[in-house]
């Protein structure tokens, strides 16, 4: 491969471009990434690419796929009444979830939609989440919005109308922010008037200043804290202990004798430290819920399969027409386009294809289909029009029934307690238990207020609030950083789990490899001029993976000869096309074809050369050159593995590939033989799996659905397909296998922090209660001394490791 060509950087999306496309003084990765870059300064929105430079991005960005999708759906009168809100104006909304989303320059551009399409009245981007929402003026098409969407890079999937389920999430959270927000408030306000006491107000004003703090706690106390008090109490009904009774005891005592205190006279109460812990224990619980929440929910991944149009064929018109795909019927007939997912699994009636399989099968050789052949649905027809009698739709689909056994099994998970339940149903029941008995002690050896006061600090000190944050504080601050390199991370055992990882399984077709065909060896057998721009002019007429691989590597590595060449007439004329064996036609009278190789003897290696898409080329019925293609390994893929292995993790390969390409990949990346499985079913892969302990099963494709949701953690690669998601405990926008690695670190290290932290709180609970039953503390230094605990675990979590920092 070239070394020049490695240097050089897309000027759209500014990844290396593996095969330059040249225009001018520019370079690009891709024929879309070019096409958007005229549109862009077309449009006079040539600003983006400052932006682009000045902005960090949110995730890796990746080349532009244009891709020739039919919107004329969105604007159906189905489609809108169930897509569609109307806002006060009586102008429609709908959302979208765009790919490709990477970066401020792509929230700047977005945000510009008005200004070049007529019909929008406003366009808005949630950045986190990709979530574009689109009000159109009267006259205007959501379908134009979309196309235009689809043009500049940013694949649109519409989004329903807002579920039940989100609307109460969303109400939940206001109501928790509200709650954060008044015991903030309080807190702050109480610790102004703690500022003049402690430097020692006295008299009138020393009252009036104690009753006031009384007085603005009580919002904090009464309602902040409620959710407290819920817990609790729910927790006593099941007959389980909560790390929240204890939070509750003080809350409760503390107020009590606070007020009690206040009443006779006496200094020592304690509303300014409670209002800090209720403070401190809401938001860290927020934060981590709101860390878990920013991932891809099912609901909205499952757009990805019914959000898309196909044509039906109207018998009234005799024509086929756009519908939305969730809109057919058992008995229709659809036609599928190149490069188009089929929706639907159904027979063949008419045209014949070749269809991408590897979602089902992991297989990465397309399959060459003809009329009568069975399709299923979330496979790619490859490259020709084909017409479909639907026979399965939704959940009676292949796919649909894979994806029902993962739902099952999903649901069926049992969570697993963190490590803070475990300790706490000690902690708790310890705490209560030493505190009634130093009551009881010191009641029977001196008298009431001695007992009480003693029994007091013992609860105050030993709150578990620094116990309470030491767990979700340092999982909030994982999530929020894998979330930022990219990582969805669906529930708060993950981390946990990860860290003890001891196996590793990978499916190869989009995880290990890149997932679509790349020339692996060219071999001119006869000297031909201007060879490889002829092959070029030839196959950019087809659509089959092998003669995009072909076009690629040419432009890619003969760019100078092309450019010269280009200047001369090319005159193709009888161009055909044979399914399952290549393109041909005659180019300046001479008459070329492009096939699998002819007259190869009928031996095993032939049989696994012709697997391997081994084709030549042929002038006039000469053999001219051999070309080897196939799915090469990721660059990162070596250095990956080798650092899982440092991490004690062992790696395997599970693939539905055949064994030779399978075998040569475990090769490369030094894998163990007995770790490397070829020709598995979906099924299959489960059963293996299931056989290590701890294994991270790592897929991008229906195919890996039963695996991920059976797996001690499930990890979902970028490109998959969506329905992982539903499987997945860990969903990965960034290809390659270098995310995972990250991933593991963060997680063994995120650990780490969470050990320190629970270590410091046992500690610090431990002196307290030493401390408060031999007297040397107050009530009043007890709860100076507990936020104190509080902070020093914040300050733990934000600090976390030199390994966490540096990732």
């Amino acid at each position: 491969m070239n070394t020049k060509n490695q240097l050089l950087s897309c000027e759209h999306c500014g990844l290396e471009c593996l095969a330059p496309v040249y225009e001018d003084d520019h370079v690009f990765c891709c024929i879309g990434c070019r096409g958007v870059y005229r549109l862009l300064n077309d449009q006079g929105l040539s600003k983006y690419y400052e932006l682009k430079q000045e902005s960090v991005p949110i995730r890796d960005a990746s080349p532009v796929e244009v891709l020739d999708t039919q919107f004329s759906y969105l604007d159906t009168i189905e489609f809108l009444q169930e897509y569609t809100i109307t806002n006060s104006f009586g102008q429609p909304t709908m959302e979208f979830y765009l790919e490709g989303v990477h970066c401020v320059a792509c929230l700047w551009l977005i945000e510009k939609l008005p200004q070049y399409i007529s019909g929008v009245q406003s366009a808005t981007l949630n950045l986190g989440r990709s979530i574009a929402t689109i009000t159109l003026k009267d006259g205007g098409s959501f379908s134009a919005v979309a196309s235009t969407l689809n043009q500049i890079g940013y694949r649109p999937h519409p989004l329903q109308n807002e579920s039940d389920a989100d609307k109460m999430e969303k109400k939940e959270n206001r109501s928790m922010l509200i709650k954060i927000g008044i015991s903030g408030a309080c807190a702050g306000n109480i610790m102004l008037l703690a500022v003049s006491l402690y430097s020692g107000v006295e008299g009138e004003l020393a009252k009036y200043f104690q009753w006031l703090t009384f007085a603005i706690s009580l919002p904090a106390i009464l309602y902040s804290a409620t959710p407290f008090y819920k817990s609790a109490w729910g927790a006593l009904k099941a007959k389980v202990i909560s790390i929240d009774l204890p939070i509750v005891i003080a809350i409760v005592i503390g107020s009590l004798s606070g007020l009690y205190n206040l009443s006779i006279g006496k200094d020592d109460i304690y509303f300014d430290s409670l209002t800090i812990l209720i403070f401190l224990l809401l938001a860290a619980r927020y934060l981590l819920k709101v860390a878990q929440q920013k991932g891809l929910r099912a609901s909205e991944a499952s757009h990805f399969f019914t959000s898309g149009a196909t044509l039906k064929y109207n018998e009234e018109s005799k024509e086929f027409e756009p519908i939305h795909a969730k809109y057919l019927d058992i008995g229709d007939i659809i036609k599928v386009m190149p490069s188009e997912v089929l929706p639907v699994d159904g027979l063949i009636t008419a045209g014949e294809s070749t269809i991408n399989n590897s979602l089902l099968t992991g297989e990465s050789d397309p399959v060459k289909v003809t009329k009568h052949s069975n399709v299923y649905s979330g496979t790619v027809n490859l490259n020709s029009p084909i017409e479909i009698e639907v026979t399965n739709i939704g959940a009676t689909t292949r796919l649909g029934k894979i994806l029902k056994s993962v739902e099952n099994s999903f649901m069926g998970k049992a969570p697993i307690a963190t490590l803070t339940d475990k300790i706490s149903e000690y902690f708790v029941l310890t705490v209560l238990a030493i505190a009634v008995l130093t009551f009881i002690y010191f009641l029977v050896t001196q008298d009431f207020a001695v007992a009480f006061n003693r029994a007091l600090t013992l609860v105050i000190i030993t709150c578990p609030c620094a116990l309470g944050l030491a767990t979700p504080l340092a999982l909030a601050a994982a999530t929020s950083k894998l979330n930022r390199k990219g990582t969805i991370i669906k529930g708060d055992d993950v981390i946990e789990k990860l860290s003890k990882a001891e196996n590793i399984f990978l499916d190869k077709t989009g995880t290990i490899t890149y997932g679509t065909f790349q020339v692996s060896e060219w071999e001119d057998i006869t000297s031909v001029d201007h060879l490889k721009p002829l092959i070029n002019s030839l196959e950019k007429r087809s659509r089959h993976p092998v003669a995009k691989a072909l076009v690629q590597y040419i432009e890619e590595n003969f760019y100078s000869e092309l450019k010269i060449f280009s200047e001369k007439k090319i005159e193709i004329e009888n161009f055909s096309e044979t399914l399952g064996s290549g393109v041909s036609a005659t180019i300046n009278q001479q008459y070329i074809e492009v096939v699998a190789l002819k007259h190869c003897d009928r031996t095993a290696q032939q049989a696994i050369q012709k697997k391997l898409n081994q084709i030549g080329i042929y002038i006039n019925q000469q053999l001219v050159a051999k070309i080897s293609l196939s799915d090469k390994v990721r660059r990162d893929a070596p250095d990956a593995i080798k650092s899982l292995k440092q991490l004690g993790i062992i790696p395997g390969i599970i693939s539905g590939d055949i064994p030779e390409v399978v075998e040569t990949v475990r090769c490369e990346l030094n894998i163990t033989s007995d770790l490397a499985w070829a020709k598995i079913s979906p099924e299959k892969k489960n059963e293996i799996v299931s056989r290590y302990d701890n294994a991270i099963m790592v897929g991008d494709g229906a195919n890996d659905a039963l695996a991920l949701s059976q797996s001690f953690v499930g990890i979902a690669v970028a490109g998959s397909v969506e329905v992982s998601l539903r499987a997945a405990d860990v969903y990965l926008t960034s290809p390659g296998v270098t995310p995972i690695v990250n991933l593991i670190e963060i997680s063994k290290e995120s650990m780490k922090v969470i050990y320190r932290n629970l270590t410091f709180s046992l500690i610090y609970n431990v002196l307290g209660t030493v401390l408060a039953i031999m007297g040397l503390v107050t009530p009043l230094l007890a709860a100076v001394l507990m936020p104190i605990s509080s902070i020093t675990v914040i300050a733990s979590t934000l600090i976390g490791t030199n390994r966490l920092r540096k990732s």
